[in-house]
């Protein structure tokens, strides 16, 4: 149990770090202007679209790699891995909403935003937190397919419930 908990926490700990990389070179490569629509705090259709890409990829290696780590726990480490992101993503979905971002501050513009100011001035399109549940989900189930294949596991062996 402990082996499987363990290798859930670390293919969540893979999948901030894909999620984050994505959103970073997407900011830092594309810019301001792409993220948004318009001067308004919406997410662009582009942007919404590159992270879920970012969020595929980023379900894939963390359900490679939970699957990896957790050796002959690998379809419980799965479950708790997809549980994990179902609740996570609907916690996102409710808060989403439930809350309204922050207005720009005075004198602030679209252009003028920081990494860390968009972050908080930002709203994805609702459709787009149900998706990425759907997505997070696939990934995971996708990555721990590849990686009990490629371990030598029969393929009678389900990773996922």
């Amino acid at each position: 149990m402990i082996r499987a908990l363990l290798s859930a926490l670390l293919g969540y700990a893979a999948m901030l770090t894909v999620i984050l990389g994505g959103i970073a070179a997407t900011w830092f490569g594309l810019g301001n202007r792409f993220a948004f629509v318009g001067d308004a705090n919406q997410a662009s259709l582009g942007w919404s679209l590159l992270q879920l890409a970012s969020g595929l990829a980023a379900a894939c290696v963390g359900g490679w790699l939970t699957a990896r780590v957790a050796g002959d726990r690998a379809s419980l480490a799965i479950k708790i891995l997809t549980a994990a992101i179902l609740v996570l993503g609907l916690v996102s979905l409710a808060m989403h909403l439930a809350i309204t971002p922050r207005p720009l501050a005075d004198g602030k513009t679209i252009d003028s935003l920081t990494f860390t100011e968009a972050a908080e001035f930002a709203r994805y399109p609702v459709w787009y937190d149900a998706v990425i549940i759907v997505i997070g989900v696939l990934g995971i189930r996708v990555g721990a397919a590849v990686a009990l294949q490629a371990g030598g596991r029969a393929s009678n062996q389900s990773p996922t419930p």
